[in-house]
């Protein structure tokens, strides 16, 4: 997760399109206390629009209320070498343990 904490005004003024696209999943923590998961559909002026990922109805939450912003954000080349990684100690484990069984005829 990538956490974006700002205060309230700065929140507004920081969601831009270049930081969040449509589509991403986040985590909005209010400044009233709750916490809203949503699915960024567009951008308003002082708003954010988008679905609700558990009951799929639609929100619009004002900028103004939103004290922290959540986005996961996924690096594919860490998790291709940590795929990577754990193949390659799979096989070396499975070579390493290779347990010869006696055919019985």
């Amino acid at each position: 997760m990538v956490a974006d904490t700002r205060s309230a005004p700065a929140a507004a003024a920081q969601v831009n399109a270049k930081r969040l696209a449509p589509g991403d999943e986040l985590r909005l923590k209010l400044v009233a206390g709750g916490v809203v998961l949503l699915r960024l559909a567009a951008f308003e002026p002082d708003a954010l629009v988008g679905t609700a990922t558990k009951e799929g109805t639609l929100l619009r939450v004002p900028t103004a209320q939103i004290e922290t912003i959540e986005r996961e954000d996924r690096d594919w080349l860490k998790t291709g070498l940590l795929i990577a990684a754990i193949l390659a100690l799979v096989a070396l484990v499975g070579q390493s343990t290779d347990v010869s069984v006696p055919r019985v005829d």
